[in-house]
């Protein structure tokens, strides 16, 4: 449907899965790491991405973020009786 992060266009979970049909999840480990809203703290942090102990302190603190989204993620596709898999299980 859409890139969350780079347009903030919906942060609700239900959002994307309230339709028929596969629904296909992207998550760089980078932007949960620092439970990214939007590119602006990604790209200020850039320079501490090989020092962890500085990047801590451009984690987003904020409860709307891809950490954020993706656990809320995790625990509506469990309570909806969905299923998580591979690609590769659809479409070999």
């Amino acid at each position: 449907k859409e890139v969350v992060i780079k347009y903030d266009n919906s942060w609700d979970v239900e959002y994307f899965l309230n339709y028929d049909g596969i629904k296909v999840f992207n998550f760089h480990p980078i932007h949960i790491f620092l439970n990214s809203r939007g590119l602006d703290n990604y790209e200020i942090s850039r320079t501490y991405h090989k020092d962890f102990s500085k990047l801590k302190e451009y984690r987003n603190q904020d409860k709307l973020g891809t950490e954020c989204f993706l656990l809320e993620l995790i625990a509506k596709v469990k309570s909806k009786g969905m299923k998580f898999g591979f690609i590769k299980e659809v479409h070999p």
